[in-house]
């Protein structure tokens, strides 16, 4: 699963759909709140990607002030995906992964639940959300290594990476050799996968683990 977080962005979503569509590869988009690029939402649905929800700020401490404002960024972004672009996704990503809602996680997840929406966390990536800066190379090394020998990959990336921009053909590449291998698919984040799945990704993966550092400074700030 190849999945794209934060955007879409200016300058480097639309370079990543080109690539999708020349490898004829699909990805799940996780969106926030971005009014001004429509027609980048709009162009991921005509291309056959799918939409996610990762809440309608993205502003940490916002998000997380209590379940009941992470349940409201939750249904704000539902509520503007359908009525601006006319989809309504049925998978969440906590923003900075679940772990990040701590003892709020419980309730926020039972009202997704009610809601008819799943979530979904990570187990490998480029790092490319990690501080420091980040080269092609090693975004590349950084996806394909985390990959091992998992039967399930959820792949974390962000849209406004360059260095995950300039590796992705190569991580496709990769990816899809190691999928031809093995007698695997690379598929779209749905329902189907949280049933199946869930709580399962994110625990042992270090990249998620030093986000989880980062984003518990921020909150303690």
């Amino acid at each position: 699963y190849l999945t794209f977080y934060d955007g879409p962005y200016d300058n480097t979503t639309d370079a990543i759909l080109d690539i999708l569509k020349e490898k004829g590869v699909h990805a799940t988009f996780f969106l926030r709140h971005r009014p001004d690029h429509v027609a980048q939402i709009q162009r991921e649905i005509r291309e056959g990607h799918t939409l996610a929800n990762h809440s309608y700020s993205h502003k940490i401490k916002a998000v997380y002030q209590s379940a009941d404002s992470c349940i409201k960024e939750i249904r704000d972004q539902q509520k503007w995906l359908t009525e601006t672009v006319g989809v309504t996704p049925e998978i969440y990503r906590f923003p900075g992964g679940s772990p990040t809602a701590g003892n709020k996680k419980q309730t926020i997840a039972a009202a997704l639940a009610a809601d008819g929406l799943g979530y979904v966390d990570w187990n490998c990536a480029t790092g490319d959300g990690l501080p420091g800066v980040l080269t092609t190379e090693k975004a590349y090394q950084n996806a394909v290594s985390s990959v091992g020998e998992q039967k399930i990959v959820v792949m974390l990336m962000h849209d406004y990476s360059a260095a995950t921009l300039e590796a992705l053909p190569d991580i496709i590449d990769g990816i899809t050799e190691y999928c031809e291998k093995e007698d695997y698919q690379i598929l779209l984040v749905n329902l189907r996968l949280y049933k199946k799945f869930e709580d399962t990704y994110y625990q042992s993966d270090r990249y998620g683990a030093i986000v989880q550092r980062e984003i518990y400074k921020l909150l303690s700030k």
